[in-house]
């Protein structure tokens, strides 16, 4: 088989994956994940899902992030409750990136959960897949005492130039911590020199 028909979708579809993960899942549970992702074989999205819902690893967690599945977000959500610590900055990472008015609520829900941790991780994930219903809230998250939330504020209101975004962003540049003050500058000068 010349190497170029590997790449085709319908010929990555028609390999025998279940075989595979049947009889060593570890490797071609995260195998699946990682070639589905990057050669966006749609075909394999339903055996991706049934994996998800077996063991979330973070492999086919991504995946369905850079699908954008819309059917695999109840199984991402779930898995929140467990998985390994470790694994939740994919995991919301991918429920930002599947979007969509029930992501974003998932997300402003673990913003604000009192768990630093999960406030931190839920909000990067917020300010990389913002849109302009979010704004609110990230003027809110502005004032939080948490640095590394006050930084992915920064980084998401300098995508939205409204007025009230702008006035959030130049308290930010006066932040007593270097790296969210310096952001916000960066983000104010831009918008400034586009004006």
């Amino acid at each position: 088989m010349p190497s170029g028909q590997l790449r085709s979708p319908a010929v990555i579809a028609s390999l025998p994956w279940r075989e595979w993960i049947d009889a060593d899942r570890d490797t071609f549970a995260r195998l699946l994940g990682e070639v589905v992702a990057q050669q966006r074989v749609p075909d394999l999205m339903p055996l991706v899902r049934e994996e998800l819902e077996r063991d979330p690893i973070s492999a086919l967690v991504t995946c369905a992030g850079v699908a954008r599945d819309d059917a695999s977000l109840p199984l991402i959500i779930a898995a929140l409750s467990r998985c390994d610590p470790a694994a939740r900055a994919d995991i919301f990472d991918a429920i930002g990136a599947i979007g969509g008015v029930n992501a974003h609520e998932v997300l402003h829900r673990f913003a604000t959960c009192g768990d630093g941790a999960v406030e931190r991780l839920a909000t990067r994930a917020l300010a990389q897949h913002a849109t302009s219903n979010d704004c609110q809230l990230l003027r809110e998250l502005a004032a939080s005492s948490d640095w590394a939330i006050r930084y992915h504020v920064a980084e998401a209101l300098g995508n939205f130039p409204q007025a009230e975004n702008l006035a959030a962003l130049t308290a930010l540049a006066a932040d007593s911590t270097a790296i969210v003050a310096q952001r916000a500058r960066g983000w104010l000068d831009a918008i400034g020199s586009a004006v």
